[in-house]
């Protein structure tokens, strides 16, 4: 018996996908089970070099025409030709009668693998919504109900479906009355060690968000004149911004008086360096993902932190209010009522303090993993 992980991105990359990726298979060698990798890059290994793999440069490539017209027109995804590929690859060269598949999204063209080879069992993890999701371009035209329907298959063949968010576990199993039993809900993991001591200089406090924004989802609008205002009342705060944003979002804030000169644009391409900006942070930003039913990636590692967070939300009900609502050390923010003087107050109470929390640890996920993947007797 082998664990038959398909996962279309390679190794070098750094998103919330790969690192669950990597998260699976260090649970499966810990406990011993054999598993096979297939990736992007053509290589398949049952030992994956992480070593080596972590210190490829990442290069960023800009899409151009031909790109967006083949995300649009390209069904279920653009990804769909190295998952061809690979399916037949691996169904005439590399199956066993036995192997456990387990496919992982997005992009949700992995999960063909499933559909076209037969397997002892099928486990599916899935990261974001398919058909009701904002980024996903060729759901905007001819394609949507061929979508819904390949949406549908997929969950009704899978024997086990995994997700990361509550919100999104509800949403499946009323949109296609799904039984419970199916879905379990297992968070990220983190990779960072957060074992350096809290700040003591209390007269320069440092605001950060890590993470993206968009054009169409987590556009963080209301937040940035949120935080203008916390800006204009507060010379001695810094918002750190660590990751990728899209345009509109730049250029709001390198045009605002009072957030150009107080703010500040990085992007951490390992976890040392990603590490490096957490010393320097003493509240979390966490921005509202609208009506969107996903969870924020960065939660865990935010939580795990150990830092105050400061999190903004929209509707009630965001899959970030249920993830945040034992944790200490958070204040949730309606960025359409808000008091900026509460604002100020939590950030006072809280910056430079570290809280020790086991909520959504490393261990617990683990433990998580291990059940699910238990050989059946």
């Amino acid at each position: 018996m082998r664990y038959i992980i398909f996962n279309p991105y390679g190794s070098p990359d750094r998103n919330p996908r790969v690192r669950r990726i990597e998260f699976l298979v260090n649970v499966l060698e810990e406990n011993k089970l054999p598993y096979l990798v297939i990736n992007r890059h053509g290589s398949f290994t049952t030992l994956p070099n992480k070593t080596s793999s972590s210190i490829v440069p990442i290069t960023i490539r800009k899409n151009n025409w031909f790109t967006n017209l083949i995300k649009k027109i390209v069904f279920p995804d653009y990804w769909v030709f190295w998952t061809i590929r690979k399916v037949i690859y691996y169904k005439f060269f590399l199956r066993q009668s036995d192997d456990i598949l387990i496919t992982v999204s997005n992009p949700f063209s992995a999960h063909l693998l499933g559909l076209f080879v037969k397997s002892k069992r099928w486990i599916i993890d899935i990261g974001d919504l398919y058909t009701s999701n904002p980024h996903n371009q060729i759901l905007q035209g001819f394609w949507k109900n061929l979508a819904i329907g390949y949406e549908k298959t997929i969950l009704c063949k899978a024997d086990t479906i995994i997700l990361n968010s509550k919100n999104v576990l509800d949403y499946y199993i009323k949109q296609y009355s799904l039984p419970k039993e199916k879905f379990h809900l297992i968070y990220n993991a983190n990779f960072l060690s957060f074992d350096f001591p809290p700040k003591t200089n209390s007269s320069h406090t440092v605001l950060a968000y890590f993470g993206s924004t968009f054009n169409s989802l987590r556009t963080a609008k209301e937040e940035l004149i949120i935080l203008q205002e916390l800006i204009k009342r507060n010379k001695t705060y810094t918002i750190y911004f660590i990751g990728n944003f899209h345009a509109e979002f730049i250029d709001f804030i390198e045009s605002n008086e009072f957030l150009a000169k107080q703010s500040q644009f990085g992007i951490a391409e390992t976890d040392l360096q990603l590490q490096s900006y957490y010393r320097e942070v003493d509240i979390l930003l966490n921005f509202s993902n609208g009506t969107y039913l996903g969870l924020q990636s960065k939660l865990v590692e935010y939580v795990q932190s150990g830092i105050a967070i400061l999190n903004f939300y929209t509707t009630t009900e965001e899959a970030s209010l249920d993830f945040l609502s034992d944790i200490e050390a958070t204040m949730n923010c309606n960025v359409n009522h808000y008091s900026i003087e509460s604002i100020e107050l939590f950030i006072d109470e809280n910056k430079s303090k570290s809280t020790m929390r086991a909520d959504h640890s490393n261990t617990q996920i683990a433990k998580q993993w291990q059940e699910l993947l238990k050989p059946e007797k």
